[in-house]
């Protein structure tokens, strides 16, 4: 009877039962069995011979594979063709030297690499948000940005445009007042010299204060609207609007329709009175002047008002004209109230090209 010995590599040795017999006890040991194997396969896994085997086995695919370390000539290595990854090799006949070769790497740091520098060495700059990128130019021993966007942005406002196919170039920011057209197939910045055509433009925008307002009108546009937005007064009045040339007041002949009253008319004033105002309620007003650049008949200037009174409990509407007795082009608007006071509110002024 036999038993195995070990747990983890097993062999056998006699049965404490069996008489001794040293011979019998070492073909056991060594092959598993009294029987000693004629071939390879007839050894025994479970045994001292079948773990050499297995063993060799391991060495004998290493060698072939090449992995490990040998000890060679530089002639030797050379002649190697394909080494299995993890292959060393100590070259006998080498003598040396202070030269040595260190290959291109990237690295992934808060802060650029100062050792092992080579030419073509990439850097992350992994603190930069957007992630940054430099390589490393071995003759200016500086780091370049690797086609970073951001390096062509100089000042804000600038515009980045297709120059080309894969091409980016950069627009500067305009001028106040430019507007970005296009100029030989790219994009570019142009003063225009005169409004644009068709349409209604807004011009400018005031915030209405104290006893008088004065809105400059700019040439260039064939009408002008007035927008008057929740405007006020600190007394119950009338709001009077005078369209005045560049010096002089001329006489407004005007007439004014209102809800729940007859017409009220003047002909003979320097401004028209265009509603009744109220301190504790909000207005809005619309006046239009036509063909005010004319310069050989009097102006039309035409107004529409919702208001209330009361804070509101009363509701009423206004609409009316007046001829502006001048030839003279219009520069201005002139707002004012009937007994004095103040206003607030919002005035938007638009041309009509």
């Amino acid at each position: 009877m036999a038993e195995d010995i070990g747990n983890i590599y097993k062999t056998k040795i006699p049965s404490y039962a069996e008489s001794a017999d040293i011979q019998a006890a070492l073909k056991l040991f060594h092959y598993g069995s009294t029987t000693v194997p004629t071939t390879e396969e007839d050894i025994l896994a479970d045994s001292l011979a079948g773990h050499l085997k297995d063993l060799q086995g391991q060495v004998d695919t290493l060698d072939a594979r090449g992995i490990g370390s040998d000890y060679l000539t530089l002639a030797q290595i050379g002649a190697i063709v394909t080494p299995e990854d993890g292959f060393i090799a100590m070259a006998s006949d080498s003598t040396g030297g202070a030269v040595t070769t260190t290959y291109a790497a990237a690295i992934y740091s808060n802060t650029a690499p100062t050792e092992n520098l080579v030419e073509g060495m990439i850097w992350v700059d992994k603190d930069a948000s957007p992630r940054r990128a430099y390589i490393y130019n071995g003759t200016t021993s500086s780091w370049d940005i690797i086609d970073d966007i951001q390096s062509i942005v100089d000042a804000a406002g600038d515009i980045l445009y297709g120059t080309a196919n894969d091409t980016v170039g950069k627009l500067p920011i305009g001028s106040t007042g430019q507007v970005l057209t296009v100029a030989g197939g790219l994009p570019s910045w142009a003063t225009p010299t005169t409004p644009p055509s068709g349409g209604m433009t807004l011009i400018g925008t005031t915030t209405l204060t104290g006893a008088t307002n004065v809105i400059a009108i700019p040439t260039g546009y064939n009408n002008i609207q007035l927008v008057l937005r929740d405007i006020q007064g600190n007394t119950s009045t009338y709001l009077r609007v005078a369209a005045k040339p560049a010096s002089g007041s001329p006489q407004h002949h005007w007439i004014q329709m209102r809800t729940g009253f007859s017409s009220v008319d003047s002909s003979s004033e320097s401004w028209a009175t265009i509603m009744q105002f109220d301190s504790s309620s909000d207005q809005s007003v619309i006046i239009d002047l036509y063909d005010y650049n004319n310069s050989v008949c009097d102006k039309v200037m035409s107004w529409h008002g919702a208001y209330g009174l009361s804070g509101g409990a009363i509701r009423r509407a206004a609409m009316g004209m007046a001829n502006v007795e001048t030839v003279d082009p219009i520069t201005q608007f002139v707002l004012t109230l009937e007994s004095g006071g103040g206003m607030n509110g919002t005035a938007l002024l638009y041309g009509v090209k």
